[in-house]
């Protein structure tokens, strides 16, 4: 919506960020979508 956008900044940052920057820095990034599912699940877990 472009009330997220107001004055040209978001409201929240972006949750997305870091898990980008992970998967950025790996050297092999054959098993990454296990990997962030293995890690979404350990956060998540009850």
């Amino acid at each position: 919506s472009a009330r997220k956008f107001e004055n040209g900044k978001k409201d929240k940052p972006s949750r997305s960020a870091a898990m980008y920057g992970i998967t950025a820095s790996l050297e092999n990034r054959e098993d990454v979508h296990t990997m962030i599912l293995e890690i979404l699940d350990q956060m998540y877990s009850l």
